[in-house]
């Protein structure tokens, strides 16, 4: 009879009995949150290790979503395409999209302002909030991505909708990786060596997004059994 890799104990499928290997995915899962490295387990060691491994996890992902919020910022966003001294390798396209009402109130606002000649300071107000949420979305894409800046930023405005009554702001830019981080200063650089360790272990998490808030392990089985 085949038996587990990691425990020992016989693989067995039956009506009233049953020890069911985990899958290759609920393996590597394990392997990656404790200090196992087997190379599968069985519904008899793997589930405490399972759940062992989904608190771990969401731990590690709380304080990796805290360090994201405490440093991301630093993360560079630039239109130029390649700024002088710059060493880096391009990663890929990241975007940003923002729609806001503008209401009938600030449509009001504003014509009334326009026809003095002053700026509408509620436009104002909700294009500068869409540009914060749009920088946001492309500095999470780009550490998504394994990156530490983003170039070559491009930003679009627009209203749409039947009435235009919403406002759109749209953002792209080039996510790369910056070899010499120095040249941001030491502040900077410090924050971004803080994000690219943080990077990792975030893409580690999100890889395994789909067990790790699942009720049931047996989900996580493979019907066939071990040779």
């Amino acid at each position: 009879m085949p038996t587990c890799p990691n425990c020992g104990a016989e693989l067995k499928s039956a009506v009233f009995s049953n020890n069911m290997p985990l899958n290759d995915y609920a393996t590597s899962f394990i392997n990656s949150f404790t200090n196992g490295n087997a190379v599968a387990y069985c519904q008899k060691c793997g589930e405490p290790l399972l759940r062992q491994s989904q608190t771990t996890a969401k731990g590690q992902l709380t304080t990796v979503s805290a360090t994201l919020n405490e440093h991301i910022h630093h993360i560079p966003i630039l239109s130029l395409q390649a700024p002088a001294s710059w060493r880096f390798t391009p990663l890929g396209l990241v975007t940003g999209q923002s729609v806001t009402g503008t209401g009938v109130f600030s449509e009001f606002a504003s014509s009334w302002t326009d026809f003095f000649g002053a700026q509408s300071k509620s436009y104002n107000r909700k294009i500068q909030g869409g540009e914060e949420i749009c920088k946001t979305q492309l500095r999470l894409a780009c550490v998504e991505m394994g990156g530490n800046a983003i170039l070559a930023a491009d930003i679009d405005y627009a209203e749409v909708g039947g009435q235009k009554g919403m406002l759109m702001v749209c953002m792209t830019g080039t996510a790369v990786m910056l070899d010499n981080t120095e040249v941001m200063g030491e502040d900077a650089r410090e924050s971004l060596s803080v994000l690219t360790e943080t990077a990792r272990t975030y893409r580690l998490v999100k890889r395994f997004n789909e067990i790790m808030n699942k009720s049931q392990p047996q989900l996580h089985y493979t019907k066939s059994l071990f040779a």
